[in-house]
């Protein structure tokens, strides 16, 4: 089996699923992908749907409903954040079509480099990670809708055409953070598997093409980085959406929050619903700052793997300086939304100070 089928075979459900939904809008062939233009189809009749559905209900929520200025201005925001987000996934689809097809050869052609110096992808361990992790985000997603429903229906506050809204906005949002982060744990684990080659290299006592094998893994290590600088061109612009609507998300929620809690009659089946339509967006942002964040440590880790290494001649002492260099050189490129901003750990940090602040001027606003 070719390493193409080995890698569409471990990724089918996870494809499958992007192409249901119409975040991919191409399907493999035994050789090679292809695009596919009855799903290119349905994301240009979704858009037009789901433009048209979201504009009567910002219809709505201006003209029928009486609610107060502060409360009806955030329900707005949530709405055209909603539709922003959702119809940006299917209009990236059919734009970055291509290069998300040249995201997956590369990452194939590096398989079969991979294979070549007798390393091995855990295609079925990856198969099965994204099957998991895939079940598990859905059934938290599943969870806080019908939570959210219950509490909608009980306080009498359930508005059917927002939460068509709301449950699009989760399903997507899951699926886009799932497709990326799948994507980058796919790098993660090639990291690993190169940086266990170069360990094991110097420790072998057969010296043997050692030093064709340390070159082969220095400019496979140097096409990962080029790998990771192709999902920041296909996935930037998602991922400045994603984390933009999560800011203002979870600042609205926090909102509400405090809002119920500083008034007389304080309702916790009504915040515990709130902190439940929140926690998605907690869980997909620490999702991926993590997985972003791991992934760029281990591609540093090669920077301590090539200063353990004892030097026995000089070519080879050479190619490893050299290569010590690259990875010196590269250190600090990594994930980033559109180069706006990198995507790490202290990501989190910088999006829950912003969210602090504006959730004061909030208060403050409405008071």
């Amino acid at each position: 089996m070719s390493p193409f089928e080995k890698y569409t075979n471990s990724i089918q459900i996870l494809l499958g699923h992007n192409r249901i939904l119409g975040i991919a809008v191409f399907t493999p062939t035994k050789t090679k992908f292809r695009k596919s233009r009855s799903q290119c189809f349905f994301n240009i009749v979704a858009i037009l749907l789901f433009t048209a559905y979201c504009t009567y209900t910002i219809y709505l929520k201006t003209t029928v409903l009486k609610e107060g200025p502060i409360f009806q201005s955030t329900e707005l925001i949530m709405v055209v954040g909603n539709y922003i987000y959702v119809s940006s996934a299917w209009v990236l689809a059919l734009t970055n079509r291509e290069k998300m097809q040249q995201l997956h050869c590369k990452i194939i052609d590096f398989d079969a480099n991979l294979e070549k110096i007798g390393g091995c992808v855990g295609y079925e361990k990856q198969r099965r990670r994204g099957l998991v992790q895939m079940i598990t985000r859905y059934a938290l997603v599943v969870f806080v809708t019908l939570y959210v429903f219950v509490v909608r229906v009980y306080l009498r506050g359930f508005e059917a055409y927002t939460e068509i809204v709301r449950t699009v906005l989760n399903v997507y949002k899951t699926a886009t953070c799932l497709q990326s982060v799948q994507i980058v744990l796919m790098i993660q684990q090639r990291f690993v598997e190169l940086n266990k080659i170069l360990g094991e290299l110097f420790v072998k006592e057969i010296e043997q093409n050692r030093l064709k094998v340390l070159c082969d893994i220095c400019d496979m290590h140097k096409n990962l980085e080029t790998v990771v600088k192709h999902f920041n061109l296909v996935f930037g612009t998602q991922m400045v959406l994603f984390f933009g609507l999560t800011f203002v998300s979870i600042a609205i929620c926090c909102f509400y929050i405090i809002f119920a809690v500083m008034s007389n009659q304080m309702d916790y089946l009504f915040i515990m619903g709130i902190v439940l339509f929140s926690l998605p967006f907690y869980s997909d942002m620490l999702y991926i700052c993590v997985a972003c964040d791991k992934t760029m440590a281990e591609a540093n880790n090669t920077q301590k793997i090539l200063h353990s290494i004892r030097m026995p001649d000089s070519a080879t002492s050479d190619k490893i300086s050299m290569f010590f260099f690259q990875v010196v050189a590269t250190k600090k490129s990594g994930f980033s939304g559109a180069k706006l901003f990198p995507i790490s750990i202290s990501l989190i940090a910088s999006i829950s100070a912003a969210i602090t602040t504006y959730t004061i001027l909030l208060v403050q606003a409405t008071n």
